[in-house]
């Protein structure tokens, strides 16, 4: 979801969000490697994945109450997309780091993940 959001985003504003969300050019090694573009999206989906078990365990750890799931998910959401706009820094395939809007819409995209990914867990935490 994020990706395809993402995606259409930089397509139609020609802010490179989606390719600030599959950029490496700041992991050594892996920067000088070219991946076509479906190996980095696997790459995110991957940790996206990672991120989302890690958030269900930690919930079901701390045992929140389905009712507050979507909130902390959004909530890290936000905090992921915040930690990561500054890669854009690191590289010039990337929007400049004092893009606004640029930021905007990833923060924006982020919020929704996070939030698509808290309704998903609460989903899954009623059924339970």
């Amino acid at each position: 979801m994020l990706g395809v959001v993402l995606k259409l985003v930089e397509q139609a504003t020609a802010k490179p969000v989606y390719t600030l969300l599959l950029n490496v050019d700041y992991v050594p090694v892996v920067n000088r490697i070219s991946l076509p573009e479906w190996v980095a999206f696997a790459i995110h989906l991957s940790i996206s994945v990672a991120l989302g078990l890690c958030l269900s365990w930690w919930m079901n750890r701390k045992s929140v109450e389905p009712s507050r799931m979507t909130r902390y998910a959004t909530c890290v959401g936000l905090a992921v997309g915040l930690c990561l706009y500054p890669t854009s820094a690191l590289s010039d395939r990337t929007p400049i780091l004092t893009d606004g809007s640029a930021f905007l819409y990833w923060m924006a995209a982020h919020t929704l993940y996070g939030a698509t990914l808290g309704t998903l867990l609460t989903r899954t935490a009623r059924r339970q």
